[in-house]
């Protein structure tokens, strides 16, 4: 990097031999041309600018201001700081001289003028070869370290040492929060910058940043300990993810649709050994995460998931349980668990930006942040009993509880409650529909299918007797919703899917929506059609509901042209869509071919 080009009168080189010891130089001067210079030897330079001069500390202040200079030309963070140069001290290094230990408590942040620090984090079980521990990152010059430990106000989480003759510059921890907390700018630098961390046996990780057509841009490259990189890239403001091993792809899969009119792209790339070593997804997916961690540990790739991915662009045949202890991996990326979530939600943080900014997670991949935004969106847990459980159909039932507490919040016809209980000693939770109108009753009602490999809907099932059993309930929370401001509506459903349909048929028939209805409900046989009879019964005392069953074993299923006659006979109405997959994708292909704009599907 050209730090300055000297001209005519220019000294330089004074600066090494001004202070209170000699250092090295710290930076390389080469003749860019014909050029005569005066040397002066240190003798001659300490007899003519003694101790306490003026001259000597003019020298010395402009040695700062070039320091300054050079330090915000070489760190992103730096250049963003609003500070008074003597905020600072410069500091000297021997090599292998310790500049901070882990678990010490943070006061300074420290910029490398130049020389390189390692960083090394001693684990739980003190399981190293050093006895100062494990090697995670270097930071070299321009790079800070120790932010983490001042802005999260916590003991140093790893150690940092000089691995050559370094000089570091160091700023005061309540300087640098208080110009966090006042410099906006900085405060998106320190986001974007996420630093350097250490996946458990996955080697180093490196985050760099950058822009992209005026957007900041993320890149994370896992340096593996037998020697693969791995790049992933992530753009702000864009639902756009790439991991890339540079290995050669003998076969892809691409799957392509459509999700409120904005197209949604998969693909994965494999080697000849079925290992991932390329994806790419446009619009969010939760199971990218999982492919990151097959990629970094060369995971296969079965043939039963690739041909899922294909049908329905996915990877599972089920979502799994999510399991609320405190050391479970939510974001696998940065190695951030529910427990640090869960304490940051605690000390009041309210959104995914801000979980974002103090943890990290969700900076590479992305693939976690709808599981994230899920956890920020449950409102505190209560308390409910099971008051009745309703055998609806062929595998499933209602069940009705009510907040320990009594006080039962409103809610919109279509949202959802996230239900917690315990199984085998660990708490599982899931989100369940709410089935009512949203009208003031002193109950909540949910329908769930017995699914045999759901750890929380086989609970149910093998419980549903034991009624008064408390399970713990979120409020209610969603936008899949229909309200008094919206249009009359179709609901297409498919299968348990139609327990949004029957809140809102529930919401129009008690005249809390005053619009039209029309349900239209797939399901394979009349056994599997749950809440039949009331549904039928809705149709038949109100104006506003309308109701088609069709059974898919007898009748097929639907096609285009029954979409077509479907939006020709309902003209004008909003799509709310529910169901599998697939059917929801491909009902919304045909919708919005049949002339329904992409804004009146939900």
């Amino acid at each position: 990097m050209v730090l300055a080009r000297l001209e005519a009168d220019d000294c330089f080189g004074e600066q090494a031999l001004l202070g209170c010891e000699r250092r090295r130089r710290n930076a390389s001067v080469r003749s860019i041309g014909a050029s005569r210079v005066l040397e002066v030897s240190f003798s001659a330079l300490e007899r003519a600018l003694p101790v306490g001069s003026p001259l000597r500390e003019l020298l010395q202040e402009f040695g700062h201001e070039q320091l300054w200079e050079r330090l915000s030309a070489r760190s992103s963070i730096f250049r963003t700081l609003d500070l008074a140069m003597p905020q600072g001290e410069e500091r000297a290094l021997r090599s292998g001289e310790i500049l901070f230990q882990q678990g010490a408590e943070p006061d300074q942040v420290y910029f490398v003028i130049h020389g390189r620090l390692e960083v090394r984090q001693t684990t739980v079980d003190g399981d190293s070869e050093d006895p100062l521990g494990k090697l995670i990152a270097w930071v070299g010059a321009g790079q800070c370290v120790g932010e983490v430990g001042i802005l999260d106000r916590r003991p140093r989480t790893a150690s940092a040492r000089a691995d050559r003759p370094t000089r570091v510059y160091a700023i005061p921890g309540e300087t640098f929060q208080a110009e966090v907390a006042s410099n906006p700018e900085l405060a998106d630098h320190l986001r974007t910058l996420a630093g350097v961390y250490r996946l458990p046996r996955r080697g180093v990780v490196t985050q760099h940043s950058g822009h992209v057509l005026g957007r900041p841009k993320w890149t994370t490259i896992y340096h593996l300990p037998d020697g693969r990189r791995s790049v992933a890239s992530l753009i702000a403001g864009q639902a756009a993810h790439v991991f890339d091993t540079h290995a050669t792809v003998t076969e892809s899969f691409t799957y392509e649709a459509e999700v409120d009119g904005v197209p949604i792209v998969r693909r994965i790339g494999l080697d000849d050994r079925r290992h991932v070593v390329e994806t790419y997804a446009s619009g969010d997916w939760e199971e990218f995460t999982d492919l990151h961690l097959q990629m970094l540990d060369g995971v296969p790739l079965a043939r039963w998931q690739t041909s899922a991915f294909r049908r329905s662009g996915t990877i599972r045949l089920e979502s799994p349980a999510r399991f609320c202890i405190v050391t479970e991996v939510v974001c696998s990326c940065v190695n951030v668990t529910r427990g640090q979530i869960d304490e940051q939600i605690q000390l009041g943080c309210t959104t995914l930006t801000e979980l974002t900014n103090r943890l990290r997670c969700g900076s590479v991949c992305g693939g976690c942040r709808p599981r994230l935004q899920s956890l920020l969106g449950n409102e505190a847990w209560s308390a409910a009993p099971l008051l009745q459980s309703t055998e609806r159909a062929r595998e499933i039932r209602s069940f009705k509880l009510t907040p320990q507490s009594g006080v039962r919040l409103p809610y919109l016809p279509g949202q959802h409650l996230v239900i917690q209980v315990q199984v085998d000693g660990e708490w599982v939770d899931r989100s369940y529909t709410l089935c009512g109108s949203g009208a003031a009753s002193d109950h909540y009602e949910i329908t769930v299918k017995h699914v045999s490999r759901g750890q929380l809907t086989d609970w149910l099932f093998r419980n549903h007797e034991r009624l008064g059993g408390l399970l713990r309930i979120s409020a209610s929370q969603g936008d899949f919703t229909w309200t008094r401001d919206d249009d009359p509506a179709v609901a297409l459903v498919a299968g348990i899917g139609m327990t949004p349909a029957l809140a809102m048929a529930r919401a129009a028939a008690a005249g809390l929506v005053p619009h039209a209805l029309h349900v239209h409900n797939s399901a394979h046989q009349a056994c599997d059609f749950a809440h039949r009879e009331e549904l039928e019964r809705l149709a038949t005392d109100s104006d506003r509901v309308t109701l088609t069953l069709r059974e898919t074993a007898t009748e097929g299923r639907l096609s285009v042209n029954d979409i077509e006659q479907l939006v020709a006979a309902h003209p004008d109405r909003a799509y709310y869509l529910c169901g599998p997959d697939d059917y929801v994708l491909t009902l919304r292909r045909w919708l919005e071919a049949a002339g329904v704009a992409p804004s009146r599907i939900a």
